[in-house]
């Protein structure tokens, strides 16, 4: 149980890295695509004070780089919430760059006085400010997502870990009980059976020993009387009684 709770530890941590990581693709593929509208806004805005032709290289080049721009993004953002607000994005860059930056191109075109009319009314304004917003509750979805996974793994990893103390704890315990069992049903026993048993070689020990006049002869004999070097000494000739 606890190594499966590791596993799953380690999982939800690799899953969070890799969602942080796409997550961190997706913000840059939305953010590479709302400089692209920012490019377009502003190469426009440069023609139009100036009348030069040659401001108008980052609206062309934004105008190109979109629609690839717009499949990654499409592509790298895998939630719902986000995918939700792609297809409005997606519109709204549209209806910018065609009813918006072409109409104040072709104004300033025709005239000058035109195109500073049409700027004056602030309506490009307007709807990159919209646009803008759209970008930045897509990014702050992509953040929360991520946010998310990172706690989703270390709720995990917390998990684990408090399995793996309680584990430790349990068999720790465990084995203490069972020393004590083992202390309880066998050496205790054996300890009593040999107290038990020292008195009966105590009489036993008593039953064995000589007694009486024969006895202590042997004792002596045998023990008592023994030479230094373990045998019994010799016995003495009995002197001859002399006459009364």
């Amino acid at each position: 149980m606890i190594f499966a709770l590791l596993i799953s530890a380690v999982r939800s941590a690799d899953h969070a890295n890799q969602r942080t990581n796409d997550v961190l693709a997706a913000t840059q593929s939305v953010s590479n695509l709302e400089k692209s509208l920012i490019d377009a806004e502003t190469g426009m805005r440069g023609f139009v004070i100036t009348g030069n032709e040659t401001f108008l290289q980052p609206t062309e080049a934004a105008r190109a780089a979109i629609p690839s721009q717009e499949r990654a993004v499409r592509d790298l953002v895998a939630e719902d919430d986000e995918r939700a607000l792609l297809e409005p994005l997606f519109g709204g860059i549209d209806a910018y760059m065609t009813q918006w930056v072409d109409r104040a191109i072709a104004a300033r075109r025709q005239s000058t006085g035109r195109a500073a009319d049409l700027i004056e009314t602030a309506e490009g304004k307007r709807r990159v400010d919209d646009l803008r917003a759209q970008f930045e509750a897509i990014r702050a979805g992509l953040r929360s997502d991520a946010a998310k996974s990172r706690d989703d793994a270390r709720s995990s990893v917390r998990r684990a870990v408090i399995a793996a103390l309680v584990g430790l704890l349990v068999s720790t315990l465990l084995y203490t009980l069972y020393t004590i069992y083992v202390g309880r049903s066998i050496v205790v026993p054996v300890r009593r059976v040999g107290v038990d048993g020292a008195p009966d070689r105590g009489r036993r020990a008593r039953r064995a020993r000589p007694r009486g006049r024969d006895g202590a002869r042997r004792a002596r004999r045998d023990g008592a009387l023994l030479q230094p070097d373990g045998r019994l000494p010799r016995a003495e000739p009995r002197r001859a009684r002399g006459p009364a």
